[in-house]
């Protein structure tokens, strides 16, 4: 389904640079933990927007790269 994959991207994006950015700050537990919560406030805010703006649950999207994310704190703590 094409608009799938459109909202999948979006997701994908968040999860691609913070990837990047929990390398970057591999050696500032502080800073891995702010890009944790930070990260979840925007794959929420994005789930928030697809279902105002487009009427579209994605919460299988949501919930797993929110467990993905909550995946790398509980590695951090």
């Amino acid at each position: 389904m094409e608009n799938y994959e459109y909202f999948e991207k979006g997701y994908e994006r968040i999860w691609q640079n913070f990837k990047f950015s929990f390398k970057v700050y591999q050696a500032n537990i502080v800073f891995q933990r702010r890009l944790c919560v930070e990260t979840l406030e925007e794959i929420d805010r994005l789930h928030k927007e697809y279902l105002r703006c487009y009427g579209v649950s994605t919460y299988g999207l949501y919930r797993r790269y929110l467990n993905m994310v909550e995946r790398n704190y509980e590695l951090i703590r």
